[in-house]
């Protein structure tokens, strides 16, 4: 009986005596624990928050591009549209070129009789040259009327000629002169054009095939009264 009594004195908590119960300290340990935990988070928060972040490396910035970049399938080549080629209504007269033959010297026209003969200084005296291979209109004859297109070939002739120096060539195939006395030449300007041929072009005259003319010669105005037909010029659309 007093064994048990000193057992129970031992293992129960007796107010006012001087050995508190285990219960007791089991509970102080695990408060004071607690206590100590929740410094220790304390304190490791506030280091966090006093030590920055580390911030992820990323690429280099780049600016935005202002605009959807261009690939090869989404540019659309501009539309051209073939220019149509206009249809000339006139075919291009052909270039004067110099003759195959020396021009020789100069001569000034003195005046302009008609449209295919003038008067030039020639030898010191003047003299009528008629051009060869061609035929205007007459303006001058006393035995015939003033023709179609005759005095508008007889004014192209002297805005052309009358006071210029023209080169004055002889065909081989024809006399030197005419039955009037005419010095029978073909005309040429100081820039190798044939007069011949362009009052031909021009519609201001015919070709005269009556007589023999060297072939060149013969071919160029052929050339430019076909010319002048096809396209209706001067005297083909007038007369």
């Amino acid at each position: 009986m007093r064994q048990r009594r000193q057992t129970y004195q031992r293992t129960t908590y007796v107010p006012g005596t001087s050995r508190p119960p285990v219960l007791f300290w089991a509970v102080g340990a695990v408060l004071a624990l607690g206590a100590v935990a929740g410094a220790v988070l304390v304190f490791a928060d506030e280091d966090q928050a006093e030590s920055p972040r580390p911030v992820a490396a990323s690429s280099p910035a780049t600016s935005p591009p202002t605009s959807a970049p261009i690939t090869t399938a989404s540019v659309v080549p501009p539309r051209t549209v073939p220019t149509p080629t206009p249809t000339p209504t006139q075919s291009k007269a052909p270039t004067p070129t110099r003759p195959p033959v020396d021009l020789g010297k100069p001569y000034e026209v003195l005046s302009v009789t008609d449209g295919d003969t003038i008067r030039v200084l020639y030898g010191g005296v003047s003299e009528p040259v008629r051009f060869i291979g061609i035929d205007t209109p007459e303006t001058r004859n006393p035995n015939t009327p003033v023709e179609c297109f005759g005095p508008e070939a007889s004014d192209f002739a002297s805005r052309m000629l009358e006071g210029k120096r023209v080169f004055l060539v002889r065909d081989g195939a024809q006399d030197d002169r005419d039955q009037y006395g005419r010095l029978m030449r073909f005309v040429f300007t100081a820039d190798g054009t044939n007069v011949n041929a362009l009052l031909v072009r021009k519609g201001y005259a015919t070709f005269e095939d009556r007589f023999p003319i060297r072939r060149a010669f013969r071919d160029e105005l052929a050339r430019a009264e076909a010319s002048a037909r096809a396209n209706d010029r001067g005297l083909w659309a007038a007369c």
